[in-house]
């Protein structure tokens, strides 16, 4: 969830509603962001946030509200091959040949994903990573799709991390290269529609 930054506002919180009841009251943030894990798919959730400074809480802000996509357990891995090299693998929903996915990663913390691979029939996508560097990934789904737009099923992965290793040199080669030391840990995604 992201908002503008408001003048004077040193932190803020997001809390979570359905309907009128609150359902989860956000950490106090720094930024003008926040993830939220755990949300059910197919729910329409409403996000009000607030600017803390030394006077206190503003008021709530105007109410945001989203549906989040089905979220897909596409068994979503990632590995280190050799030195940086990291290799993301995930599964198909259905036998549907035109399935197509979106790879999104994020360096350091589960925020800001960029588009790594775009619209692809492929389970599997391989890049040079840095050493000593954590990335986040997740997929976007999406299946068969109608004349109008539509797709059958469309949805997301949950998010998984790996870390690099520390850079090594070679005085034999002369060569620097990044140990493989991965450290994979698994994260639920919702994304909003």
């Amino acid at each position: 969830m992201r908002w503008g930054a408001v003048s004077g506002a040193t932190s803020y919180r997001c809390d979570i509603y359905t309907d009128s009841t609150l359902v989860k009251t956000g950490s106090v943030v720094t930024g003008t962001s926040t993830v939220w894990q755990g949300l059910a798919g197919n729910t329409t959730y409403t996000f009000r946030v607030v600017a803390i400074n030394g006077a206190g809480e503003s008021s709530y802000s105007t109410i945001s509200a989203t549906t989040f996509a089905t979220n897909f357990n596409l068994g979503l891995s990632a590995s280190i091959v050799v030195n940086n090299l990291i290799n993301i693998q995930w599964n198909r929903v259905t036998n549907e040949p035109l399935d197509k996915f979106d790879a999104y990663y994020s360096i350091g913390s589960p925020d800001n994903f960029q588009l790594l691979k775009y619209n692809t029939l492929i389970t599997s996508y391989s890049f040079n990573g840095s050493p000593n560097t954590t990335y986040y990934f997740y997929i976007k789904y999406r299946s068969w799709r109608d004349g109008y737009g539509n797709y059958e099923h469309e949805g997301h992965s949950e998010i998984v991390y790996i870390t690099t290793g520390a850079a090594v040199f070679s005085t034999a080669t002369g060569k620097c290269w990044a140990k493989a030391m991965p450290s994979l840990q698994r994260q639920r995604k919702m994304q909003p529609l």
